[in-house]
């Protein structure tokens, strides 16, 4: 059967509705409102702004097991005008991560879980401070499984993200009168050495680590040798790797009077095996539909890597190349659309069956 059309009209809807973190609750409404039409059984939004859609069990269970897919309904900022050539969605959010969302919610809406409660979470926050996960965790939100949406490729499942951490690089000059600037040590020349070594310390793999200045600032503008500069690092840290060895490895490369702020937090990396009930459901999706899929790691960070705490089981799919996120060019295909639908909807189905058994076994 064909779900393109079916997704396509509702990420229409949501590209339409701009929705930068912070501000995303008019397409929050608009989800909600869908979601009613659609036939869910609750829809709301929670505390944080989150959308909640839920899907209960055709059978009568005494606690049933949760499968919840997790996307966010935040964008970047930046408008793009929303466009609907034939067969593909563009704009703002088309790719990361209004296309997952909208197949998932297509998705859920289809599939009757018969013991199951299925949830689908639009969260806000993911590209900021992802306050729509972290007010999901301090809540005491559970799930048996987790699916997050995030672009893909399609065919592929993330089974890990890196972590992050936002750095400030600190370098203090000598300063006096710009006049005779060669007496003195200009905090600007000091930065850009440290600029340097910034960015030769960065891996290009996503089993690396990766340090990318975001910022740079120096001097007054006045007279005087700049006495004080600051980097701004966006760091990203792989699985198995910590804040204290980037922080080490950046330390050793800084020219002297520059040094590197410990942040007040920092997201650590996620990676969870191939075989986990989560990454192997979607893979199976997948395989039903005649794609062998290629678990990767992810580049970036997500909301995986907060919400593994509340299930290992969980891992990451949806349609999109992910190469055109954030760009001012993205857009996802029907094609695309109506491949994950129906990826996500075998997903549940077997994560349904799945944590069925577990539960007799364990009974």
């Amino acid at each position: 059967m064909y779900y393109g059309s079916r997704a396509a009209r509702l990420l229409q809807s949501l590209v339409e509705a701009y929705s930068p973190t912070f501000m995303e609750r008019d397409a929050a409404r608009l989800l909600v409102e869908e979601a009613w039409r659609l036939g869910y059984s609750q829809a709301y939004l929670d505390d944080a702004g989150n959308a909640r859609l839920l899907v209960e069990p055709m059978e009568r269970v005494e606690e049933p097991p949760r499968i919840a897919l997790v996307s966010h309904i935040d964008t970047v900022p930046g408008w793009v005008e929303p466009a609907s050539p034939p067969c593909v969605v563009r704009g703002r959010g088309a790719v990361d991560a209004k296309a997952p969302l909208a197949a998932m919610v297509a998705a859920a809406s289809l599939y009757r879980p018969r013991r199951a409660v299925v949830e689908v979470v639009a969260a806000v926050g993911e590209e900021g401070p992802s306050h729509g996960a972290w007010h999901l965790l301090k809540t005491g939100w559970r799930a048996d499984a987790v699916i997050i949406g995030e672009p893909t490729n399609t065919t592929k499942v993330a089974i890990g993200y890196r972590g992050g951490a936002r750095l400030r690089v600190h370098c203090l000059g000598e300063p006096g009168h710009a006049s005779s600037s060669w007496l003195y040590r200009s905090a600007c020349s000091l930065v850009v050495e440290a600029y340097q070594a910034v960015e030769e310390l960065s891996e290009a793999t996503a089993r690396g680590y990766t340090y990318t200045v975001t910022a740079m600032s120096c001097g007054s503008g006045g007279n005087v040798v700049a006495d004080e500069a600051t980097l701004v690092v966006d760091l990203r840290i792989p699985p198995g790797g910590s804040l204290e060895e980037a922080l080490e490895k950046l330390g050793r490369r800084l020219p002297e009077g520059c040094w590197a702020e410990k942040p007040g937090s920092w997201l650590p990396p996620v990676a969870v095996r191939p075989g986990s009930p989560a990454a192997r459901a979607l893979m199976r999706g997948l395989l039903a539909e005649g794609y062998r899929a290629q678990p990767v790691l992810k580049a970036g960070t997500s909301d995986m890597n907060i919400l593994y705490r509340v299930a290992g089981s969980i891992a990451a799919y949806g349609p999109g190349r992910s190469e055109l996120s954030h760009t001012r060019h993205e857009e996802v295909t029907l094609a695309e659309l109506d491949l994950a639908v129906r990826v996500y909807i075998n997903a549940i189905r077997w994560l349904e069956d799945t944590l069925a058994k577990t539960r007799r076994s364990a009974g």
